[in-house]
């Protein structure tokens, strides 16, 4: 088929950069940080800004509304209902009927210097309009509805693509001489084009029917993808909704997609970051760079928008007087109709206020004025701001500041959903070396950047030893909400060993011993596993031991408890069974519901129930069975299932067993990853000499810790990112045992006092 070809209109051939072997590792010019949250009033579905005037936001809305708001300071300029015309007392000035049926884009260019209307619709064709709504061209060939129009021009060349719901792209001139260009966009559904700011670059983005999004480059003079850009999740149900995107700055490509956004550099096709923007996006944000790069709006499920910026963009809202505050800044968003009344009744002319706390732990600030005071004197209002602050160590400031804060910040109802917004945020890792039975080293290694509310906690954590487990006959049990376990061996008679409890985030708590696990005859027990379980005042802790007869004809489940505080194990349970119980150490088991997990034979994880008093098995998903270290469990989101992770060659699996079902929920190709990541001896070209291996996969399998050849990995499931967290020496043998640690929960609030 013919190509639009630039060498054949006379258009010289458009050389890029040199592609970027290696993204930045700051990533401060991305427009991150949430400035500000403002309230529409509906369903937003259009925003541009103002070309020169970078902090001017044009925002259309479902009921027909348009409003022109002054980022800055957050105030309407102009906002303008729809309304039902009297048709007999006003006359339009331009009408266009220009399509039979919906009119689904519609741009502006300008061919031969005269500014036109370019259009698409629902009857298949592309119209272009002078501005007295004469029709100049007419152009048909799709088979399907138009989607979108990227009108463009090389030179004096002037062109229009053009895609259709069938994901056909075809390229027109401005005659009538037909497509010149025909082929198949990525997903074969919904997709946009868009240029790059200084015209040279072509991207687009679409879904498919399937729910699978994606975001690639074109080569133009080929009609031929360039590069094509990963970190899009794989859906496992089609979903109704077309991903979003734009570019900024020659070098930024954003896209909303799973309630978040993700910015790639152009050049490199690994996301460079993923960000929820504080939480209450919808499944498909809309967004849209002003043309500086420095602010990003973004639509949000409150029938409203938030404003991210870069330090340049701050900088820019800082002239019209609003200066966002550094230590946390919460924007509300009503979320209850009552609520949005009592905002209203207060800022009955403004948007929704933005409320930040001072640099100051024991301060409010005190020089906002009467209508602050009238936000924070609302409770309701108050938990709406309190829950939004991100971090639990900001959270025990927030309750620092009165009583009044202090009640409802350590409320358990608002706990739970503080934690459900925010999941525990992961600190770092201990990497444990082992020269035989004994410990070799013990070293803590935080994971970068974090934000800057955590720098005492990184620290203390990072300054809290262990190397008094140096040569001893010692193992590192697990760590588990913010504690670490480690038991202590008898030299002389390994069946006696002494767990202690160490706590890095409140050293001053010291060592704590646990009391010794229950005595069983070793020679009739083949399973033994100790089990901490995270309650509200601290950890408990459940030591499950399986004892069978010579025979193994019958087998007895004994659980016993010590929950915190106690210093007593007490019998929780005992299960008498004549199943054979081929219980494995690894994977390790999961505890979540109140039901242990256990990996069983070669493909089979056994359930006890502590609630039903029951044992029954799962089989794993078909086609996967246990290996070396391919697959670990994780508990649920919700605590009612499990989830198993299961890597194979260069794929990571994630499934979730509930309701008696498997549904495979993510499968995530790490071929890109690994590749950019050039980890040496592992090409991954031939996927049988890169050999991958789980070491830990945190709660609700929100991260994944791999080796790979001689290097430590951690996978943000979320964000689909792949770093690199730790290179072996050459005096090391092989990766030593890594184990998470999180950020303490539920926060430790101080003591009440009565002036307080």
């Amino acid at each position: 088929m013919e190509q639009l070809s630039s060498s054949r209109y006379g258009i010289d051939e458009v050389t890029y950069p040199a592609p970027i072997t290696e993204p930045s590792r700051s990533l401060d010019y991305l427009p991150t940080r949430v400035a500000c949250t403002l309230s529409q009033g509906s369903n937003v579905t259009s925003m541009d800004f103002h070309p020169s005037h970078h902090t001017l936001l044009l925002v259309g809305s479902a009921n027909g509304e348009f409003t022109l708001w002054e980022i800055g300071m957050h105030e309407r300029l102009v906002s303008k209902p729809f309304k039902a015309w009297d048709m007999q007392a006003c006359s339009a000035q331009y009408q266009i009927e220009a399509h039979s049926g919906g009119v689904n884009d519609i741009a502006f260019s300008r061919p031969n210097k005269q500014l036109c209307v370019v259009t698409c619709g629902d009857d298949k064709l592309i119209r272009v309009w002078d501005m007295h709504g004469q029709k100049l061209y007419s152009f048909e060939g799709h088979e399907a509805p138009v989607y979108s129009i990227c009108p463009h021009h090389m030179d004096a060349i002037h062109f229009i693509f053009s895609i259709s719901f069938d994901g056909k792209i075809k390229a027109w001139l401005y005659d009538n001489l037909g497509s010149r260009v025909e082929y198949d966009a990525p997903g074969k559904w919904c997709t946009a084009m868009l240029y790059s700011t200084d015209g040279t670059r072509l991207f687009s983005c679409g879904t498919s029917k399937e729910g699978d999004s994606h975001l690639v480059e074109w080569k133009q003079s080929e009609g031929s993808i360039e590069r094509t850009y990963s970190g899009f999740r794989k859906t496992s149900s089609v979903v109704h909704g077309v991903v979003q995107f734009d570019t900024a700055h020659n070098r930024i490509l954003a896209a909303g997609e799973e309630n978040r956004i993700k910015f790639w550099d152009v050049d490199n096709t690994n996301m460079l970051t993923c960000i929820e923007a504080d939480g209450g996006l919808p499944r498909f944000p809309r967004l849209r760079f002003n043309k500086e790069g420095n602010l990003l709006a973004v639509t949000t499920l409150e029938n409203g928008f938030k404003i991210l910026a870069n330090t340049d963009g701050l900088r820019s809202l800082l002239a019209f007087g609003r200066q966002p505050f550094n230590v946390f800044h919460v924007a509300t968003m009503p979320e209850t109709r009552d609520q949005a009344r009592k905002v209203q009744s207060i800022f009955p002319e403004e948007s929704t206020p933005c409320i930040a706390l001072s640099t100051n732990d024991s301060n409010v600030i005190a020089a906002c004025g009467g209508k602050l005071s009238k936000v924070l004197d609302d409770d309701d209002l108050l938990r709406e701001i309190i829950v939004r602050v991100g971090f639990s160590t900001t959270l025990v400031r927030a309750a620092l500041v009165c009583k009044r804060w202090y009640q409802h910040a350590s409320e358990p109802a608002f706990l739970c959903r503080f934690r459900e917004r925010h999941r525990s945020r992961l600190l770092g890792f201990y990497l444990v070396d082992k020269e035989g039975s004994k410990v070799a080293s013990i070293r803590f290694f935080p994971m970068l950047p974090q934000p800057p509310e955590l720098a005492v906690v990184i620290h203390r954590v990072v300054s809290y030893s262990l190397e008094s487990y140096r040569g001893a006959p010692a193992k590192f049990l697990c760590s588990q909400s913010s504690r670490v376990l480690i038991s202590l061996y008898n030299q002389n008679n390994r069946n006696k060993f002494t767990i202690g409890v160490h706590n890095p985030l409140c050293p001053e708590r010291g060592l704590v011993v646990v009391p010794p696990c229950p005595h069983v005859q070793i020679q009739d027990v083949y399973y033994r596993n100790l089990l901490s379980v995270g309650e509200v005042d601290g950890l408990s802790y459940l030591h499950v031991s399986v004892v069978s007869n010579i025979q193994l004809t019958t087998s007895t489940v004994h659980v016993h408890m010590l929950r915190h505080g106690d210093g007593v194990w007490r019998m929780y349970h005992t299960l008498d069974t004549d199943q054979l119980l081929d219980l494995r150490q690894e994977p390790k088991a999961v505890f979540a519901d109140n039901k242990i997990y256990i990996a069983s034979a070669q493909k089979d994880i056994v359930v006890l129930d502590l609630n039903a008093s029951s044992i029954s098995t799962v089989q794993l998903p078909q086609g996967v069975e246990y290996g070396d270290r391919d697959i670990m469990l994780a508990k649920a989101d919700d605590a009612s299932g499990v989830y198993v992770i299961h890597v194979k060659k260069i794929q990571l699996h994630i499934w979730l067993h509930k309701g008696g079902n498997w549904l495979l929920i993510d499968t995530i190709c790490l071929r890109d990853m690994v590749a950019n990541l050039r980890i040496p001896g592992c090409e991954v070209e031939d996927e049988h000499n890169a050999p991958l291996q789980i070491h830990h996969v945190g709660d609700y399998a929100e991260f994944v810790f791999l080796e790979m050849g001689r290097c430590a990995l951690h996978l943000d499931v979320k964000s689909m990112q792949l770093h690199k967290v730790y290179d072996m020496t050459e005096e090391e043998l092989q990766l030593g045992d890594i184990h998470p640690l999180m950020m303490i929960w539920p926060p430790t609030f101080p003591v009440v006092k009565d002036n307080l």
